[in-house]
């Protein structure tokens, strides 16, 4: 397999030019659906996929460490400059599509993510005390004006 592989990775090599190869990750703005879209051209397609074949092509090549884990850069030369989207590499995992998919994602909190909702915390409980300080301060003007 990685024979053919490698045969298939060299004739798109060569057969594509960088240059006038083009691919665009874009989100549509003015759409009612909002969706995202690919804008490319033959060898634009031809390239990402090349990137592909060869991150394809690593799993024999790759040691992977405990967590099944190893990562392949994207050569990003076929990408427009006005990408809203990048891709900066490719996960590669040796699991099944089943085991990847059974594994909950979670979201590691850094100390700036903690930091923030203290400070939003914060400015929440200040804007509070000053909506209870003012109300008192209009209510005791309010009183005092009849008195």
């Amino acid at each position: 397999m990685n024979k053919e592989l490698g045969a298939m990775i060299k004739v798109l090599e060569q057969r594509n030019v960088v240059e006038e190869a083009y691919v665009n990750f874009s989100y549509n703005h003015g759409d009612p659906d909002d969706e995202w879209s690919i804008v490319a051209n033959q060898q634009g397609l031809e390239l990402y996929a090349l990137e592909f074949l060869k991150a394809s092509n690593q799993f024999s090549f790759r040691k992977f460490a405990e967590d099944n884990r190893e990562v392949f850069k994207i050569n990003r030369a076929c990408m427009s400059k006005s990408n809203e989207l990048y891709f900066q590499y490719i996960e590669l995992k040796q699991e099944s599509r089943s085991e990847i998919e059974s594994k909950v994602v979670t979201y590691k909190k850094t100390w700036k993510n903690r930091f923030m909702n203290y400070v939003a915390g914060a400015v929440l409980i200040f804007i509070l005390l000053s909506i209870i300080v003012g109300a008192i301060t209009v209510i005791g003007w309010v009183i005092g004006m009849f008195l």
